[in-house]
């Protein structure tokens, strides 16, 4: 269990799935979806961010690694990292 997803942590998961090639993409954002619940849990115990995991938010997780740049428009690639990270995060929280 992660925290509550925001707009802002579709955006950033977004972009740190933008910046690694295509097939490289389900096995970033699986483990993304797995240290955010290990930061969550940390965080619920502690009240403290934990150093490598964050608070639990998807967010956290994704400034720590490279981002694409945010685009102009929302074009094919960017729309289909949405898609999946909506199917995945369905799959968690079902």
């Amino acid at each position: 269990m992660m925290r509550a997803v925001q707009l802002a942590d579709l955006e950033y998961v977004t972009r740190a799935l933008l910046a690694v090639p295509a097939a490289a993409r389900v096995a970033l954002l699986d483990d993304m979806l797995h240290t955010a619940a290990r930061g969550y849990a940390y965080h619920r115990i502690t009240g403290y961010a934990h150093p490598q995991f964050g608070v639990g938010t998807l967010m956290s997780v994704a400034t720590r690694l490279p981002l694409a740049p945010r685009p102009a428009a929302l074009d094919r690639e960017y729309l289909r990292c949405l898609a999946m990270i909506a199917r995945r995060i369905g799959r968690v929280s079902s």
